[in-house]
């Protein structure tokens, strides 16, 4: 074999390695979110602005079909058979039934993956203590409607779960860090409020 025939060998063993790498950190992260998504889960987000306003969010997801959401300013109950807003002391039902537009404007996992690019494998290291396994990736997409890049670290637990993650992003021409923490909790029941 000529020396040129081995270097053709040699690049394209390397080029099929480098791709069995990423195939291999896209189903990891892929089957992470999968797992998230059909899970009972709390989380607790903080989103800082460029200007250095923070913003707080927290959700129960009673798998992704029964969320409760509260920000700094509302508290919104998604489910199947409609959604519920909270401003002050009372719930209110929309007149028009807007869960369903909402999810709409909502990707899922899988269409945020599929926009991702430099996925890869970061190693191990630890979130809030707890041995984790790092993954980053670069996303350009819609979110809610809204044009948005990114660049987000995801964090695993030893069982393929989504325990946090840390996101650079660009919407709107505005930047901001976000930095979210994932609990799973069977306990977590997401129901319409009385």
């Amino acid at each position: 074999m000529s020396r040129f025939a081995r270097c053709l060998v040699v690049a394209g063993a390397a080029v099929l390695a480098a791709q069995a790498a990423y195939a291999d950190t896209l189903g990891t992260i892929s089957a992470a979110y999968q797992k998230m998504s059909h899970a009972r889960v709390r989380t607790q987000t903080t989103i800082t602005s460029e200007n250095g306003k923070v913003m707080h969010h927290s959700s129960e997801m009673d798998t992704v079909e029964r969320i409760h959401a509260t920000t700094d300013n509302a508290e919104f109950i998604m489910l199947p058979e409609g959604m519920w807003m909270k401003r002050g002391a009372q719930w209110t039902k929309p007149p028009v039934d807007m869960s369903g537009m909402v999810k709409s404007f909502m990707p899922l996992a899988e269409e945020i993956l599929h926009s991702a690019k430099n996925l890869s494998d970061d190693g191990a290291t630890t979130w809030n203590g707890q041995p984790a396994h790092a993954y980053s990736m670069d996303t350009d997409t819609a979110v809610m409607g809204i044009h948005s890049t990114a660049h987000t670290k995801l964090y695993l637990n030893a069982g393929g779960q989504i325990i946090g993650s840390e996101s650079d992003g660009v919407a709107m021409g505005r930047k901001s860090h976000t930095v979210q923490n994932i609990s799973y909790d069977d306990t977590v029941r997401v129901n319409a409020p009385n």
